[in-house]
C-alpha cells in the first residue's frame, strides 16, 4: 500500500493563541492585563498567525520529503500475510474412503476478523480420508511399552516415544494401530505428526551454508504380518518428518491388503511401526499430537472469474479487485482484446520497466487489491472490446490474512463446505503465521535499515532489522549477538552470529518461544543476506522467572480488587519480554516503587523477590545473562491487600 503523507504539527491559530497565553503567568507573572485590548496579545495574535503559516511550510518538509524518498525507492508497507495450519478430518462410521477436495472451507469457532466476518480456511491441497481411525500409539525399547493414548485430542499430553540416543540395538518403535472392525482401504495413508516445541529449552536452528541440518535421526517403516507373525517393510512414498526431526507428514501403502492382529497391547488392530534404527537427538522429539485424513490449510478464500471491467484503451488503467488483501501468487488475470486469438493470460510483474512494449503484464498492490496496466511505452495498453465490454476478469486469486487467523488448537472446527461422509474436523496444533498489514512507522524504519544495510548483513543491527523481515514470522523483536555461539555459552566463537528472536504472543500463560518452522524461516532468510564467512545460529530466548510476593495497605476508601489488579498489571508490563531490555537487571528497589506509585496504596510491606525460585536478599537486585529476558508466570504476583485501618 503506498505511504502516505503524515502532519507533522496540527496545532492552528487559535492553539498557539491559547499555548502563549498559558504559558505568560510562568514567564511573565507582571503581566496580568491578557485581554485583546492589550498591545502584548495583539503581538501575540500576529506570531500566531506567522507560525501557523511557518507550520504549513514545516507539514510539506522532513518526515514528507522522507516518505516521498522511499516512494521512489520502491519501498512499501507489507501486505498482511494469512496464518496457516493443518485440519484434520473424521468421516462417518463404517465409511472406507472419503475425498477431501481442494478448496473446502472450515470456519474457526468464535474468531472474527476485524470486519466482523469470520476466519475462514481453506484446504490448500486434496486428501483422500480413510475410515480406519488410529486408536494406538505407542513406543517400544528393550521390550518395555509406552502407550499415548488417545492421539486424536489435541489437550492429549505429551508423549516422548525415544530417547536421546537410539541404536539399531535398543529395538526402539513408534507403534501405530488402525481399526479392524472393517476391512483396511487399498489406498495410500497419510499420517500428520505435530511435535511439541514447548520442550523446556531454548529451542535453536543453526544455519550451515544455506542448507537444513542432518536429520539425526533414520527409520524404517514395516507393518505387522500375522501370516509369517514379523514384520514387512512398507512402501514409503513421503517422509516430511525427518524421523521426527519436525513437524510434517509421512505417506505409505501396503503391499498387500493389511491383515488384523494383537501382537501389541493384546489390542486387535491393523499394525504399524517406524524401527529407529539410528538417532542422536541433542533433544528426543515431544510427540503431541498423530493423526489421519489432515490437509494443510491457509486462513484465505478462493474466487474465481469475477469480471474486474473494461479496458477503454487509455493508458495506466487501473481496476480493484472485490476483495483483498491478495495472497501472493495466486492471481490470474485473462484480457479479451477483441482480436480473434481469444481471450489471454496477462503477466504479474513487481513493476514495467523491464518490460518492452508489447509485454502484456500488469502490477498488482496486494493490500488493496489494485490492479493497474501498462502505459504503452513500458508494457501494452489493454485494447478496448466493444463485443466484450467487461473483457478484464480475474480468473482465479485467494484473499485472506491477518492476526486474526493465528487461532488456537481445536478452534477451526464449524465446516462450510459440503463434503461426504464427514462427521467433523478440527485443527490439532495452533494456526500460525498470521501478520497484518505492517505500520508506516514499521516500514520506514524498515526501509531506513534496508538503505544503510544495502540488504547485506553484516553488522549486529543489520541482523536484527533483517530478523524482523522474515517472510511468513510475526515477532516482536530480534537480538543479534556477535561471537556467541548457543553451544559455548561465554566464549567469544570468532565469525559466529547468534541472533534470539522473540514471537509475537497474547499468550499470558506461558513465556513466547518461537516454534522450528518461524526459527527455520528467520534463518533461511538471513541466510540469503549474511557474508559467507559467518556461522549463523538461530534460537529462541531464554527466560528467567521473576516472582514477587507483597502485603500492600491500601486507603479505607481504596478498591483492594482494583489496587491489587493494577499492581499485578504495572509489574507485568514493567518486565515484559517485549520490552525489558536483554541482559538489565530487575532491581528490587524498582519493583518496589512501582507498587508504592499504584494510585490507593499506602504502604508496601513484606516485599520479596524471586529469581527462579531462589529468594533474594531484602530488595536484592535479580542480575540475568545478556542473552535472557525475565518472565513473570500467570501466577508470578503474590499480594496480599489490607484496608488501612484495619487491624494486624
Amino acid at each position: 500500500m503506498p505511504l502516505q503523507l503524515p502532519n507533522l504539527d496540527s496545532r492552528t491559530y487559535d492553539d498557539l493563541v491559547a499555548e502563549a497565553k498559558q504559558r505568560v503567568p510562568r514567564y511573565l507573572p507582571e503581566w496580568t492585563d491578557l485581554n485583546d485590548s492589550d498591545p502584548g496579545i495583539t503581538l501575540v495574535q500576529l506570531f500566531a498567525w506567522m507560525t501557523e503559516a511557518t507550520l504549513y511550510e514545516l507539514n510539506q518538509a522532513p518526515n514528507a520529503l522522507r516518505l516521498k524518498l522511499l516512494q521512489l525507492l520502491g519501498f512499501e508497507t507489507e501486505p498482511a500475510h494469512a496464518a496457516v495450519t493443518q485440519l484434520a478430518f473424521t468421516l462417518t462410521a463404517g465409511t472406507a474412503t472419503a475425498i477431501i477436495p481442494k478448496g473446502t472451507r472450515v470456519a474457526a469457532s468464535g474468531a472474527t476478523m476485524p470486519d466482523g466476518t469470520p476466519v475462514i480456511f481453506e484446504t490448500d491441497a486434496a486428501v483422500v480420508a480413510i475410515g480406519a481411525a488410529l486408536i494406538a500409539v505407542a513406543s517400544m525399547a528393550d521390550g518395555v511399552v509406552n502407550r499415548f493414548f488417545d492421539p486424536k485430542q489435541p489437550a492429549t499430553p505429551t508423549f516422548t516415544p525415544f530417547a536421546s540416543v537410539v541404536t539399531a540395538a535398543d529395538a526402539a518403535g513408534l507403534y501405530l494401530g488402525f481399526d479392524a472392525s472393517n476391512p483396511f482401504p487399498a489406498v495410500d495413508v497419510d499420517l500428520a505428526f505435530f511435535l511439541s516445541d514447548a520442550s523446556g529449552d531454548t529451542p535453536s536452528y543453526a544455519c550451515t551454508m544455506g542448507n537444513p541440518p542432518v536429520p539425526p535421526a533414520t527409520w524404517v517403516w514395516e507393518y505387522f504380518d500375522p501370516s509369517i507373525d514379523d514384520w514387512r517393510p512398507l512402501k514409503v512414498i513421503s517422509e516430511g518428518t525427518s524421523a521426527l526431526y519436525r513437524s510434517g507428514h509421512v505417506a505409505f501403502s501396503f503391499p498387500v491388503t493389511p491383515q488384523a492382529s494383537s501382537v501389541l497391547l493384546g489390542q486387535s488392530a491393523y499394525w504399524v511401526r517406524a524401527r529407529v534404527t539410528n538417532a542422536t537427538w541433542e533433544q528426543p522429539p515431544v510427540l503431541t499430537t498423530v493423526t489421519t485424513n489432515t490437509a494443510p490449510a491457509t486462513q484465505a478464500q478462493t474466487v474465481t472469474n469475477e469480471i474486474v471491467g473494461g479496458s477503454d484503451g487509455t493508458p495506466s488503467q487501473a481496476f480493484a479487485l472485490a476483495h483483498a488483501p491478495v495472497l501472493p501468487n495466486t492471481l490470474q488475470i485473462q484480457v479479451d482484446e477483441g482480436t480473434g486469438d481469444g481471450a489471454t493470460v496477462w503477466q504479474l510483474v513487481d513493476d514495467f520497466y523491464g518490460s518492452g512494449s508489447d509485454a502484456k503484464v500488469y502490477t498488482l498492490d496486494a493490500t488493496t487489491g489494485q490492479i493497474t496496466f501498462p502505459d504503452g511505452q513500458f508494457g501494452s495498453i489493454p485494447l478496448a472490446n466493444a463485443t466484450n465490454p467487461n473483457n478484464i476478469v480475474a480468473l482465479t486469486y485467494r484473499y485472506g490474512g491477518g492476526s486474526a487467523g493465528n487461532v488456537p488448537a481445536g478452534s477451526v472446527s464449524d465446516l462450510q463446505s459440503y463434503v461426504a461422509f464427514v462427521t467433523s474436523v478440527a485443527n490439532p496444533a495452533d494456526a500460525y503465521g498470521g501478520t497484518d498489514e505492517e505500520t508506516q512507522q514499521a516500514a520506514t524504519l524498515r526501509a531506513a535499515h534496508a538503505v544503510k544495510s544495502t540488504n547485506r548483513a553484516v553488522t549486529a543491527e543489520d541482523f536484527e532489522a533483517l530478523a524482523l523481515e522474515s517472510p511468513g514470522t510475526q515477532l516482536a523483536r530480534a537480538h543479534a549477538m556477535p561471537l556467541y555461539h548457543p553451544d559455548f555459552p561465554g566464549i567469544e566463537v570468532p565469525g559466529c552470529v547468534t541472533v534470539i528472536v522473540v514471537p509475537e504472543s497474547n499468550d499470558s500463560t506461558r513465556s513466547p518461544q518461537p516454534n522450528q518452522t518461524t526459527l527455520q524461516l528467520v534463518c533461511a532468510w538471513l541466510d540469503q543476506h549474511r557474508l559467507v564467512t559467518t556461522e549463523l545460529h538461530v534460537i529462541g530466548p531464554t527466560y528467567r522467572t521473576l516472582t514477587f510476593s507483597m502485603t500492600v495497605i491500601c486507603k479505607n476508601d481504596a478498591d483492594l480488587a482494583a489496587v491489587v489488579q493494577a499492581i499485578d498489571g504495572t509489574l507485568r508490563a514493567l518486565y515484559d519480554p517485549d520490552n525489558w531490555p536483554w541482559g538489565a537487571t530487575a532491581y528490587g528497589a524498582v519493583a518496589f516503587a512501582t507498587a508504592m506509585n499504584v494510585p490507593g496504596v499506602v504502604l508496601v510491606t513484606d516485599f520479596t523477590l524471586e529469581l527462579d525460585g531462589n529468594p533474594l536478599p531484602n530488595l536484592g537486585d535479580a542480575q540475568i545473562g545478556p542473552a535472557e529476558l525475565l518472565w513473570v508466570p500467570q501466577n508470578g504476583i503474590a499480594i496480599s491487600p489490607q484496608y488501612q485501618g484495619a487491624s494486624s
